[in-house]
C-alpha cells in the first residue's frame, strides 16, 4: 500500500512538472506569435545550419565571373541577388554580387574580392538575414565600419552608398512587430555610421513601407522578395547616383585595313 502511494505521488509530481513547463513555454511564445514563432525559428536555424555548399557553390561562381574595372558594384543579400540591375542600369558597368541569404559578416568577408578593380561606386544592401539569425544592430553597424575600413584602405576613391534594409510582408504578429523594430533601429545605426563615414544613405524603407511597416503589395512578389514594380521603384529612387558614378569604357583602338579608303 505504502508502494502504491508513492507511485501515486511521483506521478503527481511528474504531472505537476509538466505542467509547469508546459505554462513556461506558452507565456515565452504567446507574446512571440505562438506556433508559428517556433516554426519560423526552425527554419531560420535549419537554413542557419544547412551545408554551406550551395554558397560555396555560388561564392565560386561569382569568382568565375569576368572582373569589372571601375564598374559599379551591387553586394548584399538576396535584394541584391535577385535584381535586374543590367537591365535596369543598360549604360553602366554593373557588377552584381548579391547571394542569396548573405549576412553583413558575409560581406565583410568578401568585399576585399571586388576592391583590386577600384570600382567607381559600390552599392550596399544588407542586415535582413541578420534580423531573422538574431543578431543585433551593433553587430551589424561593426560589421559595416569593418566594410568602409576595407574600402577605406584598398580603393579609398570609390564612393560608397548605403542602401536600407527594406521591410517585409510578414504576418502582424507581435514577433514580427519586434523584427520591425529592430529593421528600423538597425536602419537608423546605418545611418549614423554612413554619415560619420562620409558615405551616402539611401532610406528605401521609408518608400517601400506602408503605414503597419510592412513591404506595400504592389512592390512584392512573395514576402521578402520584390516584383518588377519594386525593382522600378528601387531603380528610381538610385538613378541618379548610379548615373554620376559612370565611367566610360576605354574606346578600343581603331585598325586600319588595306583597301579602306
Amino acid at each position: 500500500m505504502q508502494k502504491k502511494w508513492i507511485v501515486w505521488i511521483l506521478l503527481g509530481v511528474s504531472m505537476a512538472f509538466n505542467l509547469i513547463l508546459i505554462g513556461g513555454v506558452f507565456r515565452y511564445l504567446s507574446p512571440r506569435g505562438g506556433m508559428a514563432f517556433l516554426f519560423g525559428r526552425a527554419q531560420v536555424m535549419e537554413n542557419f545550419y544547412a551545408p554551406n555548399r550551395p554558397r560555396a557553390e555560388s561564392l565560386a561562381l561569382l569568382a568565375s565571373l569576368p572582373k569589372v574595372e571601375h564598374g559599379i558594384v551591387f553586394i548584399g543579400d538576396d535584394a541584391i541577388a535577385n535584381g535586374p540591375w543590367d537591365e535596369l542600369f543598360p549604360e553602366a558597368r554593373i557588377a552584381r554580387r548579391g547571394l542569396s541569404g548573405e549576412t553583413s559578416h558575409g560581406v565583410v568577408q568578401r568585399i576585399g574580392e571586388i576592391l583590386p578593380q577600384k570600382p567607381s561606386a559600390i552599392f550596399i544592401m544588407v542586415g535582413f538575414n541578420d534580423i531573422l539569425r538574431d543578431v543585433h544592430p551593433n553587430t551589424i553597424g561593426s560589421n559595416f565600419r569593418r566594410m568602409f575600413d576595407a574600402i577605406d584602405q584598398q580603393s579609398p576613391s570609390t564612393r560608397v552608398y548605403v542602401m536600407s534594409i527594406l521591410p517585409y510582408a510578414g504576418a502582424i504578429r507581435p514577433s514580427e512587430a519586434l523584427r520591425r523594430q529592430l529593421i528600423i533601429d538597425t536602419n537608423s545605426k546605418l545611418a549614423d555610421i554612413s554619415a560619420e563615414r562620409g558615405a551616402t544613405y539611401i532610406d528605401l524603407y521609408s518608400a517601400f513601407a506602408n503605414e503597419k511597416d510592412q513591404l506595400k503589395p504592389d512592390l512584392a512578389a512573395s514576402w521578402r522578395l520584390l516584383g518588377a514594380e519594386g525593382y522600378q521603384r528601387w531603380h528610381d529612387m538610385i538613378d541618379e547616383h548610379v548615373q554620376k558614378n559612370i565611367v566610360p569604357v576605354p574606346a578600343s583602338p581603331s585598325r586600319d585595313h588595306d583597301g579602306d579608303s
